[in-house]
């Protein structure tokens, strides 16, 4: 039986945004200070719970997230700031430090329990090392591991290996890598060239690669390709097999000039666009005066249809399997609008159900009726 997705606290991993640190200095740094609007809580909050997203962390910490990884209970979270990594426990609202040098790449959560880490070489030693870090027990298990430039840790569906890319004797490929020696094998012998992205979903032996801003998705066992999607760099596999998520750019936005939807009159925003039109002018040419947000698209493999999530954006997507059909991701921002950084969570089942019976909810767009990014 699955657990119900619990309420997350709203747990500061450090301190608020210094932002007297973070834009002190030149009269260029006083403008950009000036073009956006401190962090505001209320305001997260209210725009998270219109869209009917819970965020893990404070909503206006210094959430400045390497990566972040679930385990299977959807109680502990793996994450990383820039120099350290730990594990909260959403349920007792306490954070664990890790007991070891920060990883060199993602990890992966192989049980409730174990946690596959990618450390690099003890002090005097030539190789990094692949860690198994027992939760539980708060015990490390170390062996050497060969590849070079390991990356991107998968579960294997096993807890006596791990999933990776890495350079090794076979190239640049995913590995297999056992716990017990360290040994590295090529996992899909009809893998071969270069590998942007790389997800696997066990439960279906589905391998999902991302090339050059395409997508794939393959056999496991014959890598016979079986979908194809273009305008996509990452991709992951819902586990019952219907659905999945692309990761990609939207359409280019002003990153001076952020509302949410509702959040001025026409005339309001007219002003507002002649006040950065004079501000811009005054730049130097070097200032980028567009983004383009990293943006969430959902497949529904049995109708073939593609959506744009047009209500928020974020990366490093991956389903919370603790409840069906929840999703967690890095936040960047919501309706259009960047905020502080956060690990958010969502039900997607509604959006999922509704879109299958050709009702589009809000915030969800047709990829052919999506504005589309600049190719």
């Amino acid at each position: 039986m699955k657990r119900a997705l619990l309420p997350l606290v709203g747990l500061a991993v450090l301190s608020g945004c210094d932002r007297d640190a973070l834009y002190s200095g030149s009269s260029f740094s006083d403008d950009v200070y000036s073009a956006y609007e401190e962090c505001n809580p209320a305001e997260i909050r209210y725009l998270a719970g219109k869209h009917n997203l819970q965020t893990v962390f404070e909503n206006c910490g210094a959430n400045n997230f390497g990566s972040f990884a679930w385990a299977p209970d959807g109680v502990h979270v793996y994450f990383e700031l820039p120099m350290t990594a730990h594990i909260m426990d959403a349920e007792k609202k306490t954070i664990e430090p890790l007991p070891t040098e920060k990883p060199i790449a993602e990890v992966a959560w192989l049980d409730v329990d174990l946690l596959a880490l990618p450390l690099p070489p003890e002090e005097g030693k030539e190789h990094n090392r692949l860690v198994l870090y027992d939760r539980s027990q708060r015990q490390l298990f170390a062996t050497e591991l060969t590849l070079e430039e390991p990356d991107q840790l998968a579960s294997g569906g096993a807890r006596d290996h791990v999933l990776m890319l890495g350079t090794g004797t076979d190239g640049r490929t995913v590995y297999r890598v056992s716990f017990a020696d360290g040994a590295a094998v090529k996992a899909f012998p009809w893998l071969d060239g270069a590998i942007d992205t790389f997800t696997y979903e066990p439960t279906l032996n589905r391998v999902l690669l991302g090339r050059g801003g395409t997508v794939t998705m393959h056999d496991g066992a014959t890598g016979e390709v079986l979908s194809t999607w273009n305008d996509a760099t990452r991709g992951s596999l819902h586990p019952e097999g219907r659905y999945l998520a692309l990761e990609t750019l939207g359409a280019a936005i002003s990153p001076f000039d952020q509302r949410a939807w509702d959040e001025s009159t026409p005339e309001a925003r007219e002003r507002e666009l002649r006040r950065q039109a004079k501000w811009l002018e005054k730049q130097p040419d070097w200032v980028p005066t567009s983004v383009r947000p990293p943006t969430l698209d959902l497949v529904d493999l049995e109708q073939g249809k593609r959506y744009r999530i047009t209500s928020f954006y974020g990366e490093r997507f991956q389903w919370y399997t603790a409840t069906n059909y929840y999703a967690s991701f890095v936040l960047w921002g919501i309706e259009g609008k960047e905020l502080n950084t956060n690990v958010a969570l969502t039900n997607l089942a509604e959006r999922l159900r509704m879109a299958g019976k050709g009702e589009v909810p809000l915030g969800l767009e047709r990829y052919e009726d999506a504005q589309q990014p600049d190719r």
